[in-house]
């Protein structure tokens, strides 16, 4: 007797609901408070489950099943595809968006920070029932169509007389090495130690040092005109604080102030808003942690009280009043890297108790706060800036820039002999490219905004003329 099909999780269901109302990847993404990767990874699963190859049988079967309503307006039809992808749902970034913005904004007064009411994380969605499997009778009937056609084609190529014989041309492949590094827009001052993220399709840098004073300054690039802009500024300057992109929200946690002081404050941007607010505090004050988001959920790992390095593993969960610890490392650490991936969080390098470079890797499952060794890095690193694209993992670090396979491989990116890149400079992804921005170069902050393309998408000619 032939197995059930496997039922899909609440998570699908909620996946397989947005397929029917037509929403694309990107929808999907913002409405469940998850990132694109980990919506076309839940599609893939849901049309292994479903028998189906793409998203419209998907829908085509959950409506014929009765297991959901139609929810998509009259004139569409069938679900709409993302821009730039296909029915197979494969990994790809979207290229952000520019958002304008004036030097008036340089003299704007800083927003006030409202430290009565924190600001939590959005709320995640409800659940539903899983459907059923039932492959679509149409679905056979175009198959067995498109067979037809494709025979009769097959059958008229072999009956068509053979044409005059021409001179054979060797067909010829030109491979040209790319121009993988390029220089963008310099920053409107230098920055060393600061912090680079996209927030909704914004690229943007904020905080750091020039020189020895720490910096409230935040900038948004502008792609559209190729420059920086000024966006507003942080409420309260800090050094040594972990930043990251959560529901569509950066949050700057921690850190040590302009006194020296260790601060447990969690600042909170919203790009649309063009405004900081204050968020949900540590529970204690922590500086140089490691800090992800993953699918909603905001993770801290390690850190300092500024006297001894810590081990605990916190999480603000979407739309909770407070962080919770969830877990330990398996040894204090400091400075140490944090990426999300698929289906977890990757920690990366760092600094031990004792203050010696760590090349340890280590995996994080946010569903069972679980840890286990991966491979390790080629050597010890104690600061690495880290950026994802797909399933890859980049680090940045004393100028030596790593890339980190899908089988936990590293190996290192070569740079040419006159780009040599800068110490303490920031790494963010903007897909395809990679971004280095700003840095300390002969013991002075830069400027400079480096652009490396990770990855190429090229199509070749599957015939040639005679």
């Amino acid at each position: 007797m032939e197995d059930s099909p496997p039922p899909l999780s609440d998570r699908e269901i909620e996946l397989l609901t947005e397929l029917v109302k037509g929403s694309t990847n990107r929808q999907i993404a913002k409405a469940l408070d998850i990132s694109p990767n980990t919506v076309k990874s839940h599609l893939r699963n849901i049309y292994e489950k479903m028998g189906v190859s793409s998203r419209t049988e998907a829908v085509a079967v959950a409506l014929q099943d009765g297991l959901m309503e139609d929810e998509r307006a009259p004139e569409t039809g069938v679900p709409p595809l993302d821009d730039g992808e296909d029915e197979a749902d494969s990994i790809a970034t979207a290229t952000p968006s520019p958002s304008p913005h004036t030097a008036e904004a340089l003299d704007r007064p800083r927003p006030p920070v409202e430290q009565a009411v924190p600001t939590p994380l959005p709320p995640a969605r409800a659940d539903a029932a899983p459907p059923r499997r039932t492959m679509p009778p149409w679905l056979g009937i175009a198959l067995g169509t498109l067979s037809l056609v494709l025979l009769g084609l097959l059958v008229v190529m072999w009956l068509r007389p053979p044409a005059a014989e021409a001179p054979a041309k060797p067909a010829t492949v030109v491979a040209v090495a790319p121009q993988r590094w390029e220089p963008l827009a310099k920053l409107p001052a230098p920055r060393s130690g600061a912090w680079a993220l996209t927030a909704q399709s914004d690229l943007l840098l904020l905080g750091g040092r020039n020189g020895d004073s720490l910096s409230v300054d935040m900038w948004r690039y502008d792609e559209s005109v190729g420059r920086w802009e000024p966006a507003a500024p942080l409420p309260t300057a800090v050094g040594d604080a972990a930043a990251a992109v959560v529901s569509g929200q950066l949050v700057v946690v921690g850190g040590v102030d302009a006194s020296g002081t260790v601060v447990a404050e969690l600042q909170q941007y919203d790009p649309d808003g063009d405004e900081w607010m204050s968020g949900i505090p540590l529970p204690t004050p922590l500086a140089r942690a490691a800090v992800a988001a993953f699918e909603g959920d905001l993770f801290l790992f390690g850190g300092t009280d500024g006297t001894v390095a810590q081990t605990t593993i916190y999480r603000l969960a979407a739309g909770s009043d407070g962080w919770e610890p969830v877990g330990e490392l398996p040894s204090p650490r400091t400075d140490s890297a944090a990426a999300a991936l698929e289906d977890g969080i990757v920690i990366v390098g760092g600094q031990s108790d004792e203050g010696a470079a760590l090349d340890e890797v280590l995996y994080f499952d946010p569903l069972s706060a679980e840890i286990r060794d991966e491979a390790p890095l080629p050597d010890p690193i104690a600061h690495p800036r880290s950026a994802t694209l797909g399933t890859a993992l980049y680090l940045l670090d004393d100028g030596a820039l790593l890339e980190r396979g899908p089988q936990g491989d590293w190996r290192p990116l070569t740079t040419p002999d006159d780009l040599p890149l800068p110490d303490d400079a920031a790494l963010v992804a903007r897909d395809p490219y990679l971004l280095v921005v700003g840095g300390r170069s002969d013991d002075r902050a830069t400027a400079d905004v480096w652009q490396y393309q990770a990855i190429y998408r090229s199509f070749l000619p599957l015939g040639t003329s005679p």
